[in-house]
């Protein structure tokens, strides 16, 4: 059988991880999130030089269109190489994690963005962090330009 990744960029409060566990169920596939790869990541010898990648949470889509260039370079070099290993042993679902830049030139990558309506993602997200919605919001936009 021919390898599959799929990579799920999404919008927070999307349900972008909820759509990648029910993929991952219905593929029987392995899914693989911030927690997860971080969980790996912690296991080596050089993962306080890549902490910041599994800690770091998205600024802003034009902070990361201008910095991606330099990210990989840098801070990305460690962590994209062991994503691109690991999804190189077995099919597999990659949610966030930049996973779609890592994977834009791959032909058996299929790249997929979650995004839902402001106010949804607004509800979403309140309720799960258990907090009351109490006016308005700040826009929390993801890795993906």
């Amino acid at each position: 059988m021919k390898r599959m990744i799929i990579t799920i960029g999404r919008q927070s409060g999307s349900s972008g991880r909820k759509v990648g566990e029910l993929l991952a169920e219905r593929l029987s596939l392995p899914l693989y999130g911030k927690a997860e790869l971080q969980k790996i990541a912690e296991g080596t010898d050089d993962y306080e030089e890549v902490q910041a990648f599994y800690e770091e949470e998205p600024v802003n889509s034009l902070l990361y269109a201008i910095a991606m260039s330099q990210f990989e370079q840098e801070v990305g070099r460690i962590p994209f190489q062991r994503i691109r290993e690991l999804a190189s042993k077995e099919s597999c679902i990659i949610i966030g994690r930049c996973a779609g830049h890592i994977f834009r030139e791959d032909p058996e990558a299929v790249r997929v963005f979650i995004h839902a309506d402001p106010k949804i993602r607004v509800g979403r997200t309140f309720r799960d962090k258990g907090k009351e919605i109490s006016g308005g919001y700040r826009q929390q936009t993801s890795f993906f330009p």
